[in-house]
């Protein structure tokens, strides 16, 4: 992958949760899944930036190994947002 093609991954991502945190502004917290990859700098620049505090908004990182792991604590509301990057590991490409 390109950076130019990352670069503009990250700031999709950043813009879908920029939506998401001022739909949420009456919340006063928020778990985040990640998968521990460059994918999640958005997320991590929001917070030191303070965009979060500034939306009073406590945001916590919860750092997965794998993408799939956050699929259920999605589906249980103990995820309100999951982050997550295409796998170069895939059925298709497997042989």
């Amino acid at each position: 992958m390109s950076a130019t093609a990352r670069r503009l991954g990250c700031i999709a991502a950043f813009s879908l949760m920029c939506g998401y945190v001022h739909a949420a502004a009456a919340v006063d917290k928020i778990n985040v899944g990640l998968g521990g990859s460059s994918v999640d700098t958005a997320f991590y620049l929001a917070r030191d930036k303070g965009y979060f505090r500034d939306e009073n908004i406590d945001v916590n990182f919860i750092v997965f190994t794998a993408g799939s792991q956050e699929i259920a604590p999605l589906g249980t509301g103990e995820l309100e947002v999951g982050s997550g990057a295409a796998s170069t590991s895939s059925p298709l490409t497997d042989s």
